[in-house]
């Protein structure tokens, strides 16, 4: 017969992917009669320090940072269960793509030769400077990022789905008097993103001029109450802007660390039940 698990009402924090096989449908997992059981894939987050620097600083931005946090690199943060923004430019809008490098040379799309880097309007450059504008009193932390670029990230949205890579190179402004920056991706993703094979091919559908993208990921673009940036290697440390002081209460901040929480695994000749 089958054999019954009852889990208790609370949070569970999965240190890995729950796997469901064969073996197991004879196993009934439910919740105990009037309780309610939650699974995550994330890592509460805390202890806070700060505020780094006053709200005079950036108008109603008080910066707090923790090094208490799981040692990956996580994309996804949620405060009192709802997902936090990550620190991106604009904050409500986007750039639009200008050029690419190779241009296509083919119309029809299979076709496409691959890219190796897009442009961008030498006004949206900004960013790859240094940002003059972080306040002084940050230099006072061990986990103050030396060199913010190192972390920046772009977010490149299309029709068909979206992609987030790390910048390789960037180019010198107005090139060729075209007014126009080039950014090269790093690779593997480059070559992940584009669809570049070997013979020189590239995916349909990336090779247009307009697609939207923005900036993420730098400690330049914490500047309104609900951003959060990560810097893998200063600490790790993860700052944060809460909208109130309630925020940084202990499990409040959650930090996601698995993609998976449950997967079944079987076969058409040997199902899972």
């Amino acid at each position: 017969g089958k054999v019954s698990i009852f889990v208790r009402g609370g949070t569970y924090y999965l240190d890995k992917t729950i796997e469901i096989r064969p073996e197991h449908s004879k196993l009934k997992i439910e919740v105990y009669p009037g309780e309610t059981a939650t699974l995550s894939g994330g890592r509460p987050v805390g202890k806070w320090k700060g505020p780094l620097w006053k709200d005079d600083v950036v108008p109603g931005a008080n910066l707090y940072v923790t090094t208490e946090i799981p040692n990956v690199e996580f994309r996804h943060v949620t405060v009192d269960e709802r997902r936090a923004q990550r620190a991106r430019h604009p904050n409500n809008d986007f750039y639009t793509i200008a050029a690419w490098d190779p241009a296509s040379i083919h119309s029809t799309c299979p076709e496409k030769k691959g890219a190796k880097r897009f442009g961008i309007k030498d006004a949206d450059a900004w960013p790859f400077q240094y940002y003059d504008h972080l306040p002084e009193v940050l230099s006072n932390f061990s986990v103050h990022p030396k060199s913010p670029d190192k972390y920046l990230e772009v977010y490149v949205e299309r029709r068909t789905g979206s992609a987030i890579f790390r910048i390789e190179k960037v180019g010198e402004p107005n090139e060729n008097g075209s007014g126009i920056r080039y950014l090269t991706p790093r690779n593997p993703t480059r070559n992940r993103i584009f669809g570049n094979t070997p013979d020189g091919t590239m995916a349909c559908g990336w090779q247009e001029n307009g697609l939207a993208w923005r900036y993420e990921n730098s400690m330049a673009f914490l500047d309104q109450p609900g951003e959060w940036w990560l810097a893998p290697d200063h600490g790790p440390a993860l700052y944060y802007i809460p909208r109130n002081l309630d925020e940084l209460k202990p499990g409040a901040v959650v930090a996601a660390v698995l993609e998976t929480l449950v997967r079944f695994e079987g076969k058409p000749d040997n199902p899972v039940h």
